[in-house]
């Protein structure tokens, strides 16, 4: 395959860093970049050198791929259009706000044999990847994901802004549904929530605890882990897994020994890696790490959990 033509569309804060990636990446021509907000526009098309649409209808025929970082609102509309015109797209999480359009796009992108990826970043996070070999049947994981409050994404409530990246991951770890959810949010500063926690118990009696926060004063993503015989900390934020795991007691002794067990992080950007993850899966035909069907997934844990606030 020659070159592969893409664009991104929305100029926002995961925008400008999608276009930043696909303007030096080796074998993508960056065909332009899109946005209905003048400022944010001109901005990143300065930066990175690239020309300037306001319609992303117009850039339909002139693409193989598109990134499509917009309000979480219109992902279906603009994913739709470029799907439909048998084009490959990541759209940044989460995949929609409803089910009905989520499945669409999904089984749109089937019907069209696109690849269609999600942006959960943090399945490409160098913390993750090394733990992931580790994780082995969990019994309880406790996470916390707390965040500053900014303006940027609170078109949608803190579940579907940052919890949905917990879902997502221990979905993937449990390999199961949760059989029942458990959840209280507040909204403290925006008329969306702000702060919820939820707990998910899973066929067989695994429990998650997930506390997600926009009203924090420090920034914190972490997790823990606990299965049979070991204990694991992933820090997503500064990239860090450490691992203790139970051994037998030495001879004489009745006391376990605990051993921590060293664990190598790669210096990677998850944003590359979730890019050229994408950019592969075009070129190969294979699918890629986060499906469409991943993504649809996770929406639909994150919607049974605003279900839970609201009957709160």
């Amino acid at each position: 395959m020659d070159s592969i033509c893409c664009a991104v569309i929305g100029t926002g804060h995961l925008g400008k860093h999608h276009t930043r990636i696909l303007s030096q990446f080796s074998g993508v021509e960056l065909v332009g970049v899109c946005d209905i907000r003048e400022e944010s526009l001109k901005t990143v098309s300065t930066q990175f050198n690239a020309k300037e649409y306001r319609d992303y209808k117009d850039l339909i025929k002139e693409v193989d791929a598109v990134v499509v970082a917009t309000p979480t609102v219109t992902h279906h509309e603009v994913c739709m259009a470029f799907l439909d015109a048998g084009k490959h797209v990541l759209v940044e999480k989460p995949i929609s706000t409803t089910l009905d359009e989520a499945e669409k796009m999904v089984e749109t992108a089937r019907k069209k044999e696109c690849i269609f990826q999600v942006g959960h970043s943090e399945r490409f996070n160098p913390a993750f990847i090394a733990a992931q070999p580790f994780v082995k049947n969990p019994r309880f994981i406790e996470t916390h994901r707390l965040n500053m409050f900014a303006p940027r994404g609170i078109d949608v409530d803190v579940v579907l802004d940052l919890m949905i990246h917990d879902l997502d991951i221990i979905l993937h770890f449990m390999n199961a549904f949760p059989a029942r959810i458990d959840s209280i949010g507040v909204p403290v500063l925006s008329k969306e929530i702000d702060i919820a926690n939820t707990r998910l118990t899973f066929p067989g009696g695994a429990v998650a605890n997930i506390t997600a926060s926009r009203v924090s004063v420090n920034p914190i993503r972490k997790f823990r882990i606990f299965q049979e015989d070991t204990y694991i900390s992933i820090d997503f934020k500064d990239p860090n897994v450490s691992i203790y795991k139970r051994n037998p007691p030495l001879e004489g002794s009745d006391l376990p020994q605990i051993q921590r067990i060293p664990v190598e992080i790669a210096k990677q950007e998850p944003l590359f890696m979730e890019i050229s993850d994408f950019i592969n899966s075009i070129r190969t035909g294979t699918e890629p790490k986060v499906t469409g069907e991943v993504g649809l997934k996770a929406l639909k844990a994150a919607l049974m959990v605003l279900k839970g606030v609201e009957c709160y």
